[in-house]
């Protein structure tokens, strides 16, 4: 195992000639991953992809997604929690804080970059939805946007973990890389 903080990355056990062809492969195949998401899809940032049961995408994604999908089972502030060794490294959350991230998928409707900010209001964020006319609003969401809009009729709309605000959900520069 390689030891990565407080998590293991596989790289083979049992006989040495088996461990290192399974360490190989899931090297190759953890670095052909990255480059579809960083390289080929010019994405540095996590993107919204879990659509709801309405298909479609909450803005709380940003809090965390793919339970419904079965790829995560805790949202992200249950998953992002430091070892007691790794403790004073950590920034606690700020939840005055706004960020927007810089990448979002390029598809026609493609929901935003994923974005942080305090929930003054209480009523928690909306839902994206892919087949909304954009033009009302100026299409302003992001550079190339052509439609797509968050349906007011969906707020507040969770998550798949049942988040229906980004307050303190700034950490998601995930990226592969």
């Amino acid at each position: 195992k390689g030891d990565m903080g407080s998590k293991h990355f596989y790289l083979g056990a049992g006989d040495l000639n088996v461990a290192i062809n399974y360490g190989l492969v899931n090297i190759a195949l953890f670095l052909s991953q990255a480059t579809i998401q960083s390289v080929a899809n010019d994405i540095c940032d996590e993107i919204s992809w879990e659509k709801d049961v309405f298909g479609r995408y909450p803005i709380s994604n940003a809090c965390g997604q793919g339970r419904f999908s079965g790829l995560a089972d805790a949202a992200y502030e249950d998953t992002n929690q430091c070892e007691e060794d790794e403790a004073s490294m950590a920034c606690s959350v700020d939840p005055d804080m706004t960020a927007i991230a810089l990448t979002n998928p390029q598809w026609a409707g493609a929901p935003p970059p994923l974005e942080c900010y305090p929930n003054y209001n209480g009523e928690g964020t909306g839902a994206w939805d892919s087949l909304l006319s954009c033009t009302k609003d100026g299409c302003n969401f992001y550079d190339g946007q052509v439609r797509g809009s968050i349906d007011p009729s969906t707020v507040p709309s969770s998550n798949s973990f049942g988040r229906k605000d980004v307050e303190g959900c700034c950490w998601w520069g995930r990226g592969a890389f």
